[in-house]
Parts: C-alpha cells; structure tokens; sequence
C-alpha cells in the first residue's frame, strides 16, 4: 500500500514473505483452524485463513485467571490497584 512503484511493491512483498516464514504464519493458521474445528467445526469451516490475524492472542489462550471474575473485587484492587500510577 504504501509502495510508489513497482520495484517497491516487489521489495515489500518480499519482506512480508520473509517475516511469514520467521514467524512460522503457516502453522500458527493451522494451529487456530484446528482449535477452531475442534471447538466448532461449522465455524471453522466458513473461516477464510486469509483473514485471520495469527500475531495476536487467540481467546482459548488467554490464562483462566484473567477470565474469571474475582472473588472480592475489593481484595484484587487492594492487591494490584485501581491500574493508575500513584502520584506524589
């Protein structure tokens, strides 16, 4: 997108096909579309590989802890704050 010519484009698409194969993009899509056929195999079904963002976190990996809700929210506050920075 961001190419002024031809020879720019080639270079770019170049870099992107590198970085792909660094990052290991072709299995990390088929470690999502298993985990999606296996959770929901019609879903997985109607899902385009092109479409999905493999850099980010999927939800079945997310911890337990940061999905569930807190016991005594008051007690998870007194622990770890209300996520601002204390000021002097």
């Amino acid at each position: 997108m961001i190419s002024r010519s031809q020879e720019e484009y080639e270079i770019f698409t170049k870099i992107d096909q590198e970085r792909y194969i660094e990052e290991g993009r072709d299995e990390r899509i088929k470690e999502i579309i298993n985990y999606m056929m296996h959770d929901n195999p019609h879903k997985a079904q109607t899902i385009n590989p092109a479409n999905i963002n493999y850099r980010l976190l999927q939800d079945w990996e997310v911890p337990d802890w940061i999905k569930t809700k807190p016991e005594d929210p008051n007690k998870f506050i007194q622990e770890f704050g209300m996520g601002k920075r204390l000021r002097k």
